[in-house]
C-alpha cells in the first residue's frame, strides 16, 4: 500500500484545523472578514457588521426549525347500510331501518310539489308564543303526503294554562263535536301544561291545540316544527276517514280501528323525518333521544315485543302499558314499514281502513304479509334495534 504524500497529509490537516479555527471564530462581537458575511453554528446565523470602523459578527438569530406539515385526516365516508326489502330479509338487514326509512322520506319529500293550506293561529290573551315554525311542520307533511286527502285549513289555539277555559270556548265553536275538556287534557297542571291534540272537523278542516308552558325549553317542538308536524299528521289521518261510515267517531277515535302504537308512531316518524330530513345525523341523533327507554331497559325483549304488538285496536290490554309505549315502540314499527315500502303505503293503510277494511286486511294488502305472521318478526327486528343501541 503507497503512503500519501506528506505535502498531501498537510494541506489535509491545515485544512481541518482552519475549519475548526473559523467556526470556532464565530463568536458575537469578534473580528469577521467582510460585512454581509455569514456563519452558522449551533442553530444560530450570524452575520458580520460594521461596527464603528471594525467588522464584527452579530449575536446572531435563533433558525426557525421547519413546522412539520400535519397529514391530513381523511374524512370518514358513509356507508349507507344494507336495506330492507321484504319481510323475509328485514331482521337481518334491521341495521338499515332507521337509514333506510329516514332516505325513502327524504327521496318523496323532494320529489312532490307543496301543499297550499291556510294557518289560522288562535291566541290565548294572557298567553305568550314561542318563537314558532309551525309553519314548516304543517308544510313538509302536507308536501309528504301530497297524494292523499287532507285539511286546506288548520286552525291552531295556542294557550297557557292561565287560559283553558278560554281555549275550550274557541275549541268548541270550531269542533264537529266537544266533550267539554279538551283543553283540560293538554293542560292539567303548571308543570304538565304541554300537550297536543289535534281534530277535523265535519268539512275537513284541522283543529290543532297546543298547550304551552313558561319554560322556553318545553316549547322546542313548536321552534323547530316538530309539534305541529305531529298534530297537523294526525289531521292527515283522520281525514282518511272523512266522509265514511266511521266518520262520526273517527274525529277524535281512529284508534277504534287501528292500533295505538301505529297512530302515534306514524306521527312520531312523520314529525322527525320531515324536520330533519336534510340532516340524517340530526334525524338519528332526534330518534336515539326519543327510544332511549328502550334501549336502556332490558325488560324490552324479543317476546314483551310480541304481546305488545298482538294488543287488538280495541282492547282493556292497553292499559297495562305506559302511554309513551305507544310512541316509541309505534314509531320504530313505522320506520320498519316505511323502510320497506316507503311513506305513502303507510297512508294508504289507513286509506284502506277509513273505506271499510280491518286493520288486518289492509296490512295483507299493502305489505303482503298477514299481520299475525308480521308480528314476530317485527318483534325480533325491534329487539336487535334497541338492544344493539342502533
Amino acid at each position: 500500500m503507497r503512503k500519501a504524500p506528506i505535502w498531501l497529509v498537510a494541506v489535509i490537516f491545515i485544512s481541518i484545523v482552519s475549519t475548526q479555527i473559523s467556526v470556532a471564530a464565530v463568536t458575537p462581537g469578534t473580528q469577521c472578514s467582510k460585512v454581509g458575511a455569514t456563519a452558522t453554528l449551533k442553530g444560530k446565523k450570524y452575520t458580520c457588521i460594521k461596527s464603528g470602523k471594525k467588522f464584527v459578527w452579530n449575536n446572531g438569530v435563533v433558525i426557525a426549525k421547519p413546522k412539520p406539515i400535519p397529514t391530513p385526516t381523511p374524512t370518514p365516508t358513509f356507508a349507507e347500510p344494507v336495506a330492507p326489502t321484504s319481510f323475509q330479509d328485514l331482521s337481518e338487514n334491521y341495521k338499515g331501518v332507521l337509514y333506510w326509512a329516514w332516505k325513502k322520506t327524504k327521496i318523496q319529500l323532494n320529489s312532490n310539489q307543496a301543499v297550499t293550506k291556510e294557518i289560522v293561529v288562535l291566541k290565548g290573551p294572557n298567553t305568550l308564543l314561542p318563537k314558532l315554525n309551525d309553519q314548516l311542520g304543517a308544510d313538509l307533511v302536507s308536501q309528504l303526503f301530497r297524494n292523499f286527502d287532507q285539511p286546506k285549513k288548520i286552525y291552531t289555539i295556542f294557550y297557557s294554562i292561565q287560559d283553558i277555559n278560554w281555549a275550550q270556548a274557541e275549541f268548541s265553536k270550531i269542533s264537529y263535536k266537544s266533550d267539554g275538556q279538551e283543553a283540560q287534557n293538554n293542560c292539567k297542571t303548571a308543570d304538565t301544561c304541554g300537550g297536543g291534540s289535534a281534530q277535523i272537523d265535519l268539512y275537513g278542516n284541522a283543529i290543532s291545540m297546543s298547550a304551552l308552558m313558561n319554560s322556553a325549553s318545553s316549547n322546542i317542538g313548536h321552534e323547530n316544527g316538530t309539534a305541529l308536524a305531529h298534530e297537523y299528521f294526525h289531521a292527515i289521518q283522520e281525514t282518511q276517514f272523512l266522509d265514511s261510515d266511521k266518520m262520526s267517531e273517527a274525529y277524535c277515535c281512529i284508534k277504534r280501528w287501528i292500533p295505538r302504537w301505529y297512530v302515534e308512531g306514524q306521527a312520531i316518524y312523520v314529525q322527525t323525518a320531515t324536520i330533519f330530513n336534510a340532516s340524517y345525523k340530526e334525524y338519528l341523533a332526534d330518534r336515539k333521544s326519543s327510544i332511549s327507554e328502550l334501549t336502556s331497559d332490558k325488560v324490552y325483549t324479543k317476546d314483551w315485543f310480541i304481546q305488545y304488538l298482538s294488543i287488538p285496536p280495541v282492547s282493556s290490554n292497553w292499559d297495562k302499558y305506559r302511554q309513551w309505549k305507544e310512541y316509541d315502540v309505534g314509531s320504530l314499527v313505522l320506520e320498519c314499514l316505511v323502510a320497506l315500502k316507503g311513506p305513502d303505503t303507510s297512508m294508504q293503510l289507513v286509506k284502506d281502513v277509513g273505506a271499510g277494511m280491518s286493520f288486518d286486511k289492509s296490512f295483507l294488502k299493502n305489505y303482503g304479509i298477514t299481520w299475525e305472521a308480521a308480528i314476530p318478526i317485527l318483534a325480533d327486528t325491534l329487539y336487535k334495534i334497541v338492544s344493539q343501541g342502533v
